[in-house]
């Protein structure tokens, strides 16, 4: 999915990232390798936002 996230319309992009939002608000174990997960996932939900925030800046 987010190899491919830029390529999506404006509507793809945004229900991804509300359907990766509501990934990430679900609770999780407080095991090492859980939380080293859900600290990848928020850097790619970082990293997906900013390119969905500046293919809106150019109108795409």
């Amino acid at each position: 999915m987010a190899e491919n996230f830029a390529l999506y319309g404006l509507k793809k992009r945004a229900a991804a990232l509300e359907r990766f939002d509501n990934e990430l608000h679900e609770d999780i174990d407080s095991g090492a390798h859980n939380l080293r997960r859900r600290v990848q996932l928020m850097e790619l939900r970082r990293k997906m936002g900013a390119v969905h925030a500046a293919l809106r800046k150019a109108s795409r």
